[in-house]
């Protein structure tokens, strides 16, 4: 396995809580990604979309809005993950069938899951 498994890849991760953010942030560093954020809302997801090369977009459930940064990132096919504190049914209006990952979870649990979102 790659010691940096995320090694150049921009993430953008839109997450509210503060203590969580800087949590997965830490991780997805770790892992060698470049994040782009974290930011707290929505309207700052959109406007690192509109001026940043993003290779992934990791967003929380509990953002405020979240379901206008959802649609884009579904219709502009940008790979994606949803983070979340329960599971969503598929048809959630959060999910539009994107993948989802519950929180907490370990650092290898999250840099699998970004991998992922990317292989499909």
């Amino acid at each position: 396995m790659d010691i940096l498994p995320l090694k150049g890849l921009h993430v953008l991760l839109a997450e509210p809580s503060y203590i969580m953010a800087m949590d997965i942030r830490d991780c997805l560093m770790a892992g060698g990604a470049e994040v782009l954020g974290p930011v707290p809302r929505e309207e700052q997801a959109h406007a690192i979309l509109d001026t940043k090369s993003v290779d992934v977009t990791l967003f929380s459930a509990q953002l405020l809005h979240g379901s206008a940064l959802a649609t884009r990132l579904t219709v502009w096919y940008l790979p994606s993950l949803l983070l979340c504190f329960e599971p969503l049914p598929v048809d959630h209006p959060l999910r539009l069938g994107r993948p989802q990952l519950v929180v907490p979870i370990s650092r290898e649990r999250l840099h699998e899951a970004v991998s992922a979102v990317l292989t499909t």
